[in-house]
């Protein structure tokens, strides 16, 4: 098991002792001895390994070689323990790291069981968000679901509906079929609702085709005036929901915390929404 990043020694920091055959060692007696003006290489009485094999080396190949040679071996495995230290394979206490299963799997020769390996995972990234319709496509209403962090992928769907809605405001409607689009937002606070101000702002440009409802569940302050046409305190309801469901046209997209998108899940599909229009990205 390997410990903290802040524990794992840096090569250059240490003091090794060198073991050195006899002949090597007498080298190194010799070159300690010599005058300093008539060493080529800047030699000092105290330096470290590694700086003692690349000053001597022009004098003293062997000796210079082999000071090298004891030291290689701790820098490639400084190396790789501090590249580990880096990526996100990490205990849920994110103070240490457990790698023996990652490891296992990344240099066994045996193909592992990716069933118990997934079922013991801390993190789940997939699903199947995507709104990219092409011109002759039918058009279809959108409800966008986001919880938390998970409106990223939602608030990228509500601006590129705004931006198709451009085009066929340019176009004088030949170009894009497009429906509405709906965003049920939930957060704890007005303050992580991000991007709130360019989602009434794209909402505001067309009214007709783009709405939203922001949600707060903690929220412990007075609301902006400006939010509070917007602003719902409490989750995201079953009716509110069923308001925007229809069967034969809704393309659903949720994001969020896995208990919430599994309720919902089940709520939208008891409300008649086909499985197949009810689409997700999870990254659990």
């Amino acid at each position: 098991m390997l410990t903290s990043p802040r524990s794992i020694p840096s090569p250059s920091n240490l003091q090794v002792e060198p073991r050195l055959d006899p002949h090597h060692q007498d080298h190194l007696v010799i070159c300690s001895l010599k005058p300093l003006h008539s060493v080529r290489s800047p030699v000092t009485y105290q330096q470290q390994l590694t700086q003692f094999g690349v000053c001597v080396k022009q004098d003293h190949p062997d000796l210079g070689q082999k000071a090298l040679e004891q030291r290689l071996p701790f820098a490639s495995t400084y190396l790789r323990e501090a590249s580990f230290s880096a990526t996100v394979i990490k205990a849920k206490q994110r103070n240490r790291l457990c790698l023996e299963k990652s490891l296992i799997t990344a240099v066994a020769s045996l193909s592992p069981r990716l069933t118990k390996i997934i079922s013991e995972a801390q993190c789940t990234v997939g699903g199947d968000f995507d709104f990219n319709p092409a011109p002759s496509d039918p058009s279809v209403d959108l409800l966008l679901v986001a919880g938390g962090v998970g409106i990223n992928p939602s608030y990228s769907t509500l601006l590129h509906t705004a931006s198709l809605l451009h085009l066929n405001q340019a176009s004088g409607g030949r170009d894009y079929k497009i429906g509405s689009a709906h965003l049920c937002y939930s957060a704890k606070n007005t303050q992580e609702l991000l991007f709130k101000s360019s989602i009434i702002k794209a909402c505001g440009e067309f009214p007709d085709k783009l709405s939203c409802d922001l949600h707060v569940t903690q929220q412990s302050t007075d609301v902006d005036l400006h939010l509070q046409p917007f602003i719902n305190r409490g989750r995201i309801t079953e009716e509110e929901l069923q308001a925007h469901v229809d069967p034969q046209r809704t393309l659903c997209f949720l994001c969020g915390p896995r208990p919430m998108i599994e309720a919902l899940s089940k709520t939208l599909m008891d409300f008649g929404l086909p499985k197949d229009r009810i689409l997700f990205e999870k990254w659990w």
